[in-house]
């Protein structure tokens, strides 16, 4: 699977990224974290641009958050309906609908970035409980924002591995591409000094 999703990330770079974050904010078992790091990979090695990458990864996450929200808004009363059926399923939407007005905005926001898996499910409980939608989308930006912002740092992390390691082996570092790893990043300028 890991070869597959390299050789698509490869092939179809952005779109695919777009469409995988889009895709795993509704629930979709697709490979999302591993294309990201795979991105962030191709960025440093200058193959995709950085700013592009990190822009349709923002905006494929932000569009199927908010369309996970919308799908749950609009289909609440079949909804609840059926989860009333049981009293199981019943307690828990009550929980959820708890949890969400207690610590909404909260939940939205860790959500998107430190317990990702839970994403798109809090998107389905925010717009199942009738969240305020401009709340919800302000703090799902917000933590779209981190997550995103993270495979900056990936980047980052990749080109100073790779810059450690041709300076232990002796070889000289390539150049690739402008947005490549081929200039120093701040961090490891430091730490020579």
């Amino acid at each position: 699977m890991t070869e597959l999703v390299l050789a698509l990330a490869a092939d179809y770079g952005v779109p695919l990224l777009f469409a995988v974050t889009f895709l795993s904010c509704l629930a979709l078992p697709v490979p999302s974290s591993l294309l990201m790091l795979a991105s962030g990979g191709f960025a440093a090695a200058g193959d995709m641009v950085l700013p592009v990458v990190m822009l349709a990864a923002f905006a494929g996450a932000v569009l199927g958050d908010n369309l996970g929200y919308w799908l749950a808004h609009r289909f609440s009363g079949q909804l609840a309906q059926w989860l009333g059926a049981n009293s199981n399923r019943a307690q828990l939407r009550q929980r959820a609908a708890d949890y969400m007005y207690g610590y909404g905005g909260l939940s939205v926001l860790f959500s998107r970035w430190l317990v990702a898996p839970l994403g798109p499910y809090v998107n389905y409980a925010a717009g199942l409980a009738g969240f305020s939608w401009a709340r919800f989308a302000l703090w799902g930006a917000a933590g779209e924002v981190v997550w995103v912002t993270n495979l900056r740092r990936s980047r980052i992390s990749l080109c100073g591995q790779y810059q450690r390691d041709c300076i232990a082996s002796g070889e000289p570092l390539r150049l690739s591409g402008g947005a490549g790893c081929g200039s120093e990043p701040d961090h490891l300028a430091a730490e020579r000094q």
